[in-house]
């Protein structure tokens, strides 16, 4: 044990004298923490301005005035989506993603307002805690951590420490504690800042939970290339462990994430808006796959309701066809909107999937689905949130339609209005996140990936090692 901790406290010391140290752990300390602040900033905004448009939206709900349901039901409802509190740390696809969903009769409309479609964006190129972590850590690690035992032979001082019996694995766990610890105390700040501002937020617990094991990943992110670095450097030159690692990082955090991204869309496309709603248009009208038409279902409908109150005519009915009849066909649109998005639900999960997959050569993409996932910003958590607003559309709907007919006949369906006893009757919208465990089994790919670097990484290690005691 003492060997190892020796060799730690002189890598770690040599490292803090180093003034290339100071200059690069400063330059990507003080940009991790001047993100944090920034988005902090900008999370707290924008959480405050959603939770006020809620608000507005039910202010204007209740206090519209006097109307026929139907009419109210067109008026709508405005669902904002509320920003979760590691949005701080990373944004994921809340920036290219809608947060508003409208909802009306008849029609289920896609998310709207994401700030890069309306010009809104303030961090340029999306620039985030988590985007420093994926793409400027591994660079640090690689550029402090290259010449570690490179070096250390080409001064031929490697070949004298193991003539000392110093064991290789215990050279490695040494160098490899050392270089960490320093990597450590320089990113410490931002780490307990991350924290504090989550605190200021005051948020629940399980964010502060979800805040570590974010830490958690990284750590075993930067580890990875840590490793990877030291087992490369223990084999070959300074320079070629420089321009291998660079490459690999080049490779792994840029090429292959823009392959797989243009790969999802080709292997698993989505439809173009125009063609979605045209599909669902043709399916109202003719029924999912050609069966059962809009006019026969309705005729059909129209049919059991005369049936069921005993009358001839729909003039005769002690209640409002007309609200049923809407009801009907919303029930039918209904389904039709389920059988196509979650045709399209199907195409997002096969790409995220492919991303994870792809982590298999990439690491970056395992541990960005990873953050986006504890953070609260992926995918799903997008399409979750899109699948709450519908399931508070419909039952909306059907309350207004049933009342219109319950409450009216054809002769008065002219002046039968509805007011705010109605409008106050529909309890407001509220939307509650997926648990974290949840979040974690929909990454359990991204998950395992990850494990597999790390597994990776140790037996590099062991396997450079190996090679340094077969050298002596």
């Amino acid at each position: 044990m003492a060997g190892w901790l020796t060799i730690a406290r002189q890598e770690f010391r040599g490292l803090l004298r180093d003034r290339r140290f100071h200059w690069l752990c400063s330059a990507v300390g003080l940009c991790l923490l001047a993100v944090l602040i920034v988005g902090w900033q900008q999370t707290q905004t924008v959480r405050a301005q959603r939770t006020a448009a809620n608000a507005v939206a039910r202010e204007h709900w209740v206090t519209q005035p006097p109307k026929n349901p139907h009419a109210a039901a067109h008026y709508g409802v405005y669902a904002f989506k509320p920003q979760t509190a590691l949005a701080f740390v990373d944004i994921g696809v809340d920036e290219h993603a809608g947060v508003v969903a409208f909802l009306e009769a008849h029609k289920r409309h896609d998310l709207t307002g994401a700030a890069a479609q309306d010009g809104r964006t303030q961090r340029l190129l999306a620039l985030t805690a988590a985007g420093v972590l994926q793409y400027l850590l591994p660079l640090l690690i690689i550029v402090l951590a290259f010449d570690a035992l490179a070096g250390e032979r080409e001064h031929g001082t490697l070949r004298y420490l193991l003539s000392l019996g110093v064991r290789p694995r215990t050279l490695l766990a040494g160098k490899l504690a050392g270089i960490g610890a320093a990597l450590g105390v320089a990113l410490l700040p931002a780490a307990v800042s991350s924290f504090l501002l989550l605190w200021w937020l005051e948020d629940a617990p399980w964010d502060f939970v979800r805040l570590a094991l974010m830490v958690v990943s990284y750590l075993l992110y930067g580890f990875i290339f840590l490793a990877l670095t030291l087992a490369v450097s223990s084999r070959w030159s300074a320079r070629m462990t420089l321009l291998g690692m660079l490459t690999f990082w080049a490779v792994s955090s840029f090429v292959v994430p823009r392959m797989v991204t243009d790969l999802a869309a080709r292997w698993y496309p989505t439809p173009a808006r125009a063609a979605f709603d045209a599909a669902v248009a043709h399916d109202i009208r003719q029924g999912i796959d050609g069966h059962n038409p809009q006019e026969e279902r309705l005729k059909a409908f129209e049919s059991r309701l005369l049936a069921q109150y005993n009358a001839k005519r729909l003039e005769d009915l002690p209640i409002n066809p007309a609200g049923l009849l809407m009801q009907e066909s919303e029930e039918h649109s209904n389904q039709v909107y389920a059988h196509h998005y979650a045709r399209l639900w199907l195409a997002f999960e096969q790409q995220v999937a492919l991303h994870n997959a792809a982590a298999a050569v990439a690491p970056v993409l395992a541990v960005r689905s990873l953050s986006m996932a504890l953070a609260g910003t992926d995918v799903f958590h997008h399409l979750d949130f899109a699948d709450a607003a519908e399931r508070y559309r419909q039952p909306l709907i059907k309350a207004l339609n049933e009342d219109w007919a319950y409450n009216s006949t054809l002769a008065t369906d002219e002046t039968y209005v509805a007011d705010a006893r109605l409008w106050t009757s529909i309890k407001p919208f509220t939307y509650a996140p997926p648990p974290l465990t949840l979040a974690l089994q929909r990454q359990w790919l991204a998950l395992a990936w990850l494990g597999g670097w790390v597994g990776l990484s140790l037996l590099a290690l062991w396997l450079a090692a190996r090679a340094l005691a077969a050298t002596t």
